[in-house]
């Protein structure tokens, strides 16, 4: 499934962005292949950055599903809010398209409109189907990026509210996300380290996190700049 780690530097001057290469993808089924091509940290703006853990296809979508609905200046709050509301999109999509289509129900507000008034078999059995594709609609994503309010980082899970994750200075999702905190809870990181010196923690902590099922061993790094537009 996958790590994503963001930790803050120079007193939020700086923000160091890294997760592996590995491609999961789940539509009905799944499958994952290390070391793909594909960049999981994807620019929203010229200071905000959306890191994806899980299902790689599906979260490309909604990153550039937000991307084209991202007008002027934002807070990062603003974006997260959008990703999260495009994401919600992508699944009722994926639902209808996966599940009511092919039983000839056009959307979900169609098949709850008639749900009374269709066979409670059916209705079980698709009730049954959307609750499964929802818990396994596995995808997570990070939103990171520097606005007035200084670096913000915001979390986008499955079923919940978008969090504020900067609390520690840095944040992580994915398969790897226990392992890879830990080490960085352990290191001494703290935000107002040099740059450089979060980056090696950061490296450190992706490398330790390999031993986690789903995370690729070759690293994408980014070190996103709040005085660099």
């Amino acid at each position: 499934m996958t790590v994503c780690i963001a930790a803050i530097a120079e007193n939020g001057k700086k923000v160091v962005l890294a997760t592996d290469k590995m491609i999961t993808a789940n539509a009905f089924g799944g499958y994952e292949v290390d070391e793909s091509g594909t960049k999981k940290i994807i620019k929203l703006s010229d200071n905000t950055r959306f890191l994806l853990s899980g299902s790689t296809p599906f979260a490309i979508e909604i990153a550039e599903s937000a991307k084209k609905k991202i007008h002027g200046t934002k807070s990062v709050r603003q974006i997260a809010e959008l990703v999260k509301e495009e994401y919600h999109l992508f699944r009722k999509k994926w639902i209808e398209e996966g599940i009511l289509i092919p039983r000839g129900i056009k959307s979900l507000e169609d098949y709850y409109s008639q749900h009374q008034k269709l066979q409670p078999t059916l209705t079980q059995q698709i009730d049954q189907l959307i609750a499964q594709a929802n818990n396994n609609f596995q995808v997570q994503i990070m939103v990171v990026g520097f606005d007035a309010d200084g670096c913000s980082m915001f979390v986008v899970n499955n079923n919940l509210p978008i969090i504020q994750d900067s609390m520690l200075g840095y944040s992580v999702v994915g398969s790897g996300e226990n392992i890879a905190g830990y080490v960085l809870l352990d290191s001494g990181y703290n935000k107002s380290l040099d740059v450089k010196k979060v980056e090696e923690l950061v490296k450190i902590a992706k490398n330790k996190s390999e031993k986690a099922q789903g995370v690729g061993r070759e690293t994408d790094i980014e070190v996103l700049d709040s005085e660099k537009k």
